[in-house]
């Protein structure tokens, strides 16, 4: 490796906001423009496009009485327990006065398909109101269909098919893609529907498409969402979506998953218990806490220019608690662009912290990772879990060194990472394959054979005023504080701290 002269203003490693406008409203508070290119790295502007800020209004409707904002609350209050309480919750949503339905304390049975909220609906829950399949059929519980607009979804409860019972497990890959298709696929607690469900649950090839217009000014907040098989929440094609404190447990492949979302807020949300997954090698089952991802083209829907599955981008993911996504990912970007992961608690995952690539040929379409922030996080993993690997507590990967296809610019600072890496590769933070990537600060103890490791191609690498302890020795009996496993790389290391 070579270590050229870099020049580092390390003091200004920050996110600076500047010239605030205001450019609209909905139901759920003000979108607040930050003028292009405010954020600094490093003392100098390197993140284009446009910042957006969410203010929530200082109150909601939850003390409105229910009987004054529709008129099928006597048809609601007539309900049996055992009775299927959809259409008539339907026809208060259709029917809602000021744009406001409040669904009053008690349990309610949901069948498919669901519920569908209207566009510039808010659906609040009163404190005991909880919506509740009946059967293992999957089904999304609430729909907003595509391009909607102006929806707010509050202090909702969702009891999915999978709350009190465990997922099944599987003897061989065969059976196991043959119940997630019958028995998973499509149950979801929230899906705001877009791409994904017009290609692949309609099968509209691509070249027949007609993209769906985004939808807009979507926000969830203060809700509890549990037991259903394929996600919690499944955000698709938004522009403007918020995602606030909510609880999300016992689901099986995501908590929360975002496709072609861009300028989006996922703020203190509490995601546990990730479980069943979809594909991959066992045990690691891709499951994910909070993903930003992309719906990629295929053999049988080709996006080559990311048309159809555009990328997320402008998405501030902080102050979320992730854990128990045993096998994969708590919080995750496939593409994404100036996403920042600040100040999250991720515990008890093979990758705490994923950068990955969001395509990698003409027929998924090539979405390298830029502009990420990854700071302040606590990624940790117990040593005396069983069952289960740690593999990396940050990761950040584009797929080759075709300049098409790095990734650039991206900032690991500030983080705590406590209990990863594996014997043969990957250290407790990886890079590969990125060019302009700052490792800084970050405090590593118990690793195992590595510290940070970068390989592939990265260009102007600078790792600077790390603390590293206790690295753990690989099954090959060695270990190290910072390793180089490429001849490819150029940038500066110093200011390290190693103790053994």
């Amino acid at each position: 490796c070579r270590f050229p002269a870099v020049a580092i203003n390390t003091s200004d490693v920050r996110s600076q906001d500047a010239n605030v406008s205001h450019i609209g409203f909905n139901p759920g508070g003000w979108f607040n423009q930050l003028s292009t290119g405010t954020r600094r790295h490093f003392g100098k502007l390197v993140f284009g496009g446009i910042l957006y800020q969410f203010i929530a209004p200082k109150a909601q409707a939850k003390t409105v009485p229910f009987d004054t904002q529709t008129p099928s609350s006597s048809k609601i209050s007539a309900l049996s327990s055992g009775d299927d309480a959809t259409a008539v919750i339907q026809e208060g949503l259709n029917s809602a006065k000021n744009g406001v339905f409040v669904l009053s304390n008690g349990v309610y049975n949901i069948s498919p398909p669901g519920l569908l909220v209207p566009s510039g609906l808010t659906f609040v829950g009163q404190p005991g109101a909880i919506l509740r399949t009946v059967d293992d059929t999957p089904f999304a519980m609430i729909n907003d269909l595509a391009s909607s607009n102006n929806i707010i979804l509050d202090g909702l409860v969702l009891s999915g098919p999978w709350s009190k019972k465990d997922f099944p497990k599987f003897a061989n890959q065969k059976d196991r893609s043959i119940f997630w298709r019958k028995d998973i696929e499509g149950s979801i607690g929230i899906d705001v529907q877009g791409v994904w469900r017009v290609r692949h649950i309609a099968g509209r090839r691509n070249d027949l498409l007609q993209t769906p217009a985004p939808s807009k000014k979507i926000t969830i907040k203060n809700c509890t969402i549990s037991g259903f098989g394929e996600s919690g929440l499944l955000i698709d094609n938004v522009t403007f979506f918020n995602c606030i404190s909510n609880t999300i447990l016992r689901c099986g492949r995501d908590g929360v998953r975002m496709y072609g979302v861009q300028n989006g807020v996922v703020r203190k949300n509490t995601v546990k218990d990730i479980i069943f997954g979809y594909t991959g090698i066992p045990p690691h089952y891709n499951t994910y806490g909070i993903t930003a991802t992309r719906v990629y083209g295929n053999r049988l829907f080709p996006d080559p220019s990311c048309r159809i599955g555009r990328i997320s981008k402008n998405i501030i993911i902080e102050r979320n608690l992730v854990s128990g996504v045993h096998s994969w990912k708590s919080l995750d970007t496939h593409g994404g662009q100036d996403i920042t992961f600040k100040s999250n608690i991720c515990l008890n995952s093979h990758i705490g912290i994923g950068v990955d690539k969001g395509g990698f040929n003409p027929l998924s379409g090539f979405a390298p990772p830029r502009n990420i922030i990854i700071e302040g996080n606590t990624i940790r993993y117990d040593p005396e879990l069983k069952g289960f690997e740690a593999r990396a507590g940050i990761t950040c990967f584009a797929h080759d060194n075709n300049p098409l296809n790095l990734g650039s610019d991206i900032l690991v600072v500030d983080n705590d990472v406590y209990g990863y890496g594996t014997s043969r590769r990957d250290g407790a933070i990886t890079i590969s394959n990125i060019r302009n990537a700052k490792i800084l600060r970050n405090r590593i103890n118990n690793s195992l054979r590595s510290a940070i490791c970068i390989y592939g191609y990265c260009d102007n690498i600078a790792i600077e005023g790390n603390v590293i302890k206790t690295i753990r020795k690989s099954q090959f009996n060695i270990s190290y504080g910072i390793i180089f496993q490429t001849s490819l790389a150029s940038g500066i290391v110093c200011n390290n701290v190693i103790i053994q």
